[in-house]
């Protein structure tokens, strides 16, 4: 059996791994990024050795398996799957889905400048909420309406006001 220690000895270093990944690949993601997948690769074959469950290393194995992870980060994780559970906003399943129409207008309006907070007939800043709350008192009733990004706002602005 080998000594750990001069197996660890053999581990080559981050640059000369860099240097053996396609370029193709490196261009893909940030040098950085690599760098901190080859740190990581690198420590579980530390760790590998250590537990002398790895008694040799072979680079291009090793190469191949960093290439695989950096190829792996750039696919999404989130992946289109059907609903089938019948529950229409499941907490798991991304919740509510927006209709094709309401994304393209997404779309349109976060991709470019917009008026957000410009009140065009005015012709000076406006507010943010101008946009929601007409909609939202036509809906509900209400007399006034404020949206907040998260439920702790949600529930201060009640706690405030009663």
């Amino acid at each position: 059996m080998n000594n750990p220690n001069e197996i660890l000895r053999q581990i080559p270093k981050v640059d000369y791994l860099l240097d053996l990944i396609p370029k193709h690949v490196i261009s893909q993601v940030d040098q950085n990024h690599a760098k901190w997948i080859i740190d990581e690769e690198l420590a579980q074959l530390r760790h590998k050795i250590l537990k002398e469950s790895l008694t040799s290393i072979d680079i291009n194995v090793l190469v191949v398996s960093i290439i695989n992870k950096i190829e792996n980060r750039l696919d999404h994780n989130l992946k289109r799957v059907i609903n089938a559970t019948g529950i229409v906003l499941h907490t798991n399943l991304g919740r509510a889905v927006i209709a094709d129409r309401t994304m393209k207008h997404l779309m349109e309006t976060m991709t470019h400048y917009n008026t957000l907070e410009y009140d065009i007939a005015q012709g000076k800043r406006g507010s943010r909420y101008a946009h929601i709350e007409t909609l939202l008192c036509r809906l509900t009733g209400a007399e006034a309406a404020l949206v907040v990004n998260n439920n702790a706002a949600a529930v201060m602005l009640v706690l405030n006001s009663l």
